[in-house]
This record gives C-alpha cells, sequence and structure tokens, in this order.
C-alpha cells in the first residue's frame, strides 16, 4: 500500500478522533497505521495513550494488536513494558478459538525468533477456509518483519493461503450469483 494512501488514512483517523475523543478505538487505529508508516514516536505517542485508556477502564480490548504495540515499545527503548505486550498477546492466544489462531501463534513464534514452530503454525493455518482479505493484504507488508517472515518458505505459505482465498472468492460468487444476490 503506498505511504501517502497510509498518510491519507492516518489524518482521516486524527479527524474522527477530534470529532469524539471519547472514541479510544481510534487511538489504537492512529498508532497502528503510523507503526506502518514506521513514524515510531508518532505510534508511540498514540499507543500509550490508548494503554492508559485501557488500563484506567480496566479494559480487555484490542488483544490482538498486543504484539505491534509491544513492537513499537521495544522500538521505543522500553524493552520491559514491550515484553508485558507481548506476554499479554500469547496469553490472547492461547484462549483465542478463531481460525486465525494459527497465524496469530505463527507472528508471536517469528517475533520470539523461533522459525520452525512460526512456519509450523502457518502450515496449519494455510488448511483454514474463508479467512478475510485484510489477513492476506498485511501478512507481509510489516515495517519490521523477521528473518523468517522474510524468508521463501514463509512467503510460499501466505501465498497458499492467497490462493485459498481466492478459490473461496469465486465459490462464494458462484453461489451468491446462483441465488440472484449478484
Amino acid at each position: 500500500m503506498p505511504k501517502r494512501v497510509i498518510s491519507n488514512t492516518r489524518q482521516l483517523l486524527q479527524t474522527e478522533f477530534r470529532r469524539d475523543t471519547n472514541r479510544f478505538d481510534i487511538l489504537q487505529d492512529i498508532g497502528k497505521v503510523s507503526y506502518y508508516l514506521q513514524e515510531y514516536d508518532t505510534a508511540y505517542k498514540y499507543y500509550k495513550r490508548f494503554n492508559q485508556y485501557r488500563e484506567k477502564q480496566k479494559l480487555d480490548v484490542f488483544e490482538h494488536e498486543n504484539l505491534v504495540i509491544g513492537r513499537v515499545y521495544e522500538k521505543m527503548g522500553e524493552a520491559g513494558k514491550a515484553k508485558e505486550f507481548y506476554e499479554r498477546y500469547r496469553r490472547y492466544l492461547d484462549t483465542d478459538e478463531t481460525a486465525y489462531k494459527n497465524v496469530g501463534l505463527a507472528i508471536y513464534d517469528c517475533q520470539i525468533n523461533d522459525g520452525a514452530k512460526a512456519l509450523g503454525h502457518l502450515r496449519l493455518f494455510t488448511k483454514e477456509d474463508n479467512i478475510q482479505y485484510w489477513v492476506i493484504l498485511f501478512m507481509d507488508k510489516g515495517p519490521d518483519l523477521t528473518e523468517t517472515e522474510k524468508s521463501p518458505e514463509f512467503k510460499e505459505l501466505l501465498k497458499e493461503v492467497e490462493r485459498k482465498f481466492w478459490v473461496n472468492h469465486e465459490i462464494l460468487k458462484l453461489k451468491l450469483q446462483d441465488q440472484g444476490l449478484l
């Protein structure tokens, strides 16, 4: 995704947040977009506000974002806090019962430099059906890809996930057309 598109997205999110500062969820989105822009200081600022709100309100929300939040804190020199976010992410995965559990474990394993486990979890993820497109879109687009995420085997497994997505997409499209819904 071009940097200007991501920057524009951030501007739109900031405008929306100014309209309603109670939307702390937007803080998380601005942090994530800033992370993808590799503007870690900005990402840190928004994630810090987001986390303060989350802690103050005692909310266990957006736990699936803790790995990226941890990466930002690590970039900002807060290794101890980053480790806490990585551990929270892992605990979230322990209770995850969705089709996305194995991809989450793969990314976590990449973060802790366990490439063999990461590839094993990604292989399991390739067996899942009806995966949302955003997963495919962002899997290999992060600014801080690990060696495992950059590896040819990891990329091939992602291609398999994408291939299955498009096969399922076509099946669904035909089904909807047969029902007169498209």
